[in-house]
């Protein structure tokens, strides 16, 4: 079933441009790696009979150790949050709990979630006191404290994989032009309130006149105009842009963008 995913991902556009875009941020970041599996990644060496074209499915390392220490490392009760609905007392309830989940490992001493809220309470993250405003660098700025946090100090798009124009063909015709800006998590503490992100998405993905559509659409350029938060991830988000150009716009892409 994973490799029959990753077969038919290999000829959709979106799984090709989305596994590309992994592909561009820094190696040493989570994000970078390989989005699915495949018969390749998931056997202990395959059939060695294979030959040809179909050594590719032929197998690869077993993945059985990264499994187990996977499990080790994370599977406790710090990575776990449960919701328990049902007709019962709370008493019952509470019973069925604790023998369903009561040989669940407690997390390592020191640990903290990536949630907000479990970083907040372990002082990771602080926020202002009543009448306060949020922390601001040397310079004024607003600090953003979830922002690069999680797998410092890794970053996932820094400045060698910023401001970069890549050109893709697409197996099923399409013109499209996509623009995509690294900003802080959406969830961090400082954005929590203005949701910057969605009011941005709201005054570029409007269709008003005197708009970025309209202007777009009287040129004949494009045929559709989408904006929103395309990736949000723990430690980054990327802001998107998309564009569907029309044959002339393709040739004027330069001037659209």
């Amino acid at each position: 079933a994973v490799n029959s995913e990753y077969l038919n991902g290999r000829t959709a556009d979106n799984w090709r441009n989305y596994q590309m875009l992994k592909h561009g941020s820094n190696h040493d970041h989570p994000f970078s790696k390989f989005g699915c599996g495949n018969y390749n990644t998931l056997t202990d060496g395959g059939d060695p009979e294979l030959k040809g074209d179909d050594v590719e499915f032929g197998g690869g390392s077993s993945p059985r150790e990264a499994l187990v220490k996977f499990w080790t490392d994370k599977y406790h009760a710090g990575n776990i949050r449960l919701c328990v609905v049902g007709r019962a007392n709370l008493d019952e309830l509470q019973k069925t709990v604790e023998e369903t989940f009561g040989d669940v490992r407690p997390p390592p001493e020191g640990f903290v979630a990536n949630g907000l809220v479990d970083q907040i309470k372990a002082g990771v993250l602080k926020l202002p006191k009543e009448g306060e405003s949020h922390t601001r660098d040397e310079n004024g700025d607003f600090v953003f404290q979830t922002e690069h946090l999680t797998y410092a100090p890794n970053v996932a798009f820094g400045p060698n994989e910023l401001g970069l124009i890549r050109e893709v063909i697409p197996l099923v015709e399409s013109r499209t032009l996509k623009i995509l800006s690294a900003v802080p998590p959406s969830d961090d503490p400082v954005l929590a309130e203005s949701k910057p992100f969605r009011v941005l998405s709201h005054l570029v993905g409007h269709e008003s006149p005197g708009s970025l559509h309209h202007l777009l659409m009287e040129e004949g350029w494009v045929s559709s105009l989408s904006s929103g938060t395309g990736v949000s991830a723990s430690d980054f988000s990327l802001t998107s842009l998309g564009i569907s150009l029309t044959p002339k716009g393709m040739r004027e892409r330069d001037q659209v963008l």
